[in-house]
């Protein structure tokens, strides 16, 4: 399970190159311990259930804004999304659902994936 120190953590290394946390990911069993927490150290980011736990971060760019999707946990995976300002708010929206159902994905394969190839080779 993860803890309010590793959300911070990982918040206080993105926003040293300029990254904003704008929403906090919180899977069933990270929820109800942390989910109060989170809202109370991060007022300004969302706290929402799902069914992994991560954080998206944002970086405004000229012309358009970028969102990488952190899985909180190991391995260490991010996705990232770059969405032109003229995208409307629902488009964004499922542009990062995509990306976090993209990430729920990865996070179901098993870690020993291409293992039952002959000597590990695809």
């Amino acid at each position: 399970m993860i803890d309010l120190e590793t959300i911070a953590s990982l918040a206080d290394q993105y926003s040293k190159h300029k990254w904003t946390l704008r929403r906090v990911l919180l899977s069933e069993a990270s929820f109800g311990p942390l989910s109060e927490e989170v809202k109370k150290q991060f007022p300004d980011a969302e706290v929402l259930p799902h069914e992994i736990d991560a954080i998206w971060f944002a970086r405004k760019n000229r012309g358009s804004e970028t969102w990488e999707l952190r899985r909180i946990g190991s391995p260490a995976f991010a996705l990232v999304e770059v969405i032109n300002d003229d995208v409307s708010t629902e488009e964004r929206e499922n542009r990062l659902t995509l990306l976090e159902a993209e990430m729920a994905d990865q996070s179901h394969r098993p870690a020993n994936f291409g293992s039952e190839f002959p000597n590990g080779n695809l």
